[in-house]
C-alpha cells in the first residue's frame, strides 16, 4: 500500500484542504493538491506524514504540473515564467521594446556581411 492509499494521509489531507482551500497561485477552487514547497526533498512515511504546514503548498493540479516542469506565475500577468526569471518573455518584451534576442542579432550581422 503507498503513502497515499493510508487513512491516515487521507485525513491529514482532509485537514489541510480545510485551512486552505484555494490554489495558492491561480485561486482555483478545483483539482486541489498538496505539493512540496522544495521538490528536491524525499518524505519518508513517518515525516510526510507528519508534514507542517511550511512545507507544503496546495495547488491545483495544472499549477502543480508546472511546478514539476519548473515553470511559476509571472508577477506581472499570470501566465507561466521559468523559476529562475523575475518575468515571463512576453512581460520581458514589454518592458524591453529594442531588445533583439542572440539569434535574430547573429542574423542580421550575417545579412550585413553579405
Amino acid at each position: 500500500m503507498t503513502v497515499w492509499n493510508t487513512k491516515q494521509w487521507k485525513n491529514r489531507r482532509e485537514e489541510i484542504l480545510l485551512c486552505k482551500s484555494a490554489c495558492e497561485w491561480c485561486g482555483s477552487r478545483t483539482r486541489l493538491q498538496i505539493a512540496h514547497k522544495d521538490k528536491s526533498k524525499r518524505f519518508s512515511f513517518e515525516r510526510y506524514s507528519e508534514m507542517r504546514d511550511e512545507d507544503i503548498r496546495v495547488l491545483c493540479a495544472s499549477c502543480h504540473l508546472a511546478h514539476h516542469k519548473g515553470l511559476e506565475l509571472c508577477p506581472e500577468c499570470h501566465g507561466w515564467k521559468k523559476e529562475r526569471w523575475s518575468t515571463c518573455y512576453k512581460c520581458f518584451k514589454k518592458a524591453n521594446p529594442n531588445f533583439i534576442p542572440a539569434k535574430t542579432f547573429l542574423e542580421m550581422m550575417e545579412e550585413d556581411d553579405d
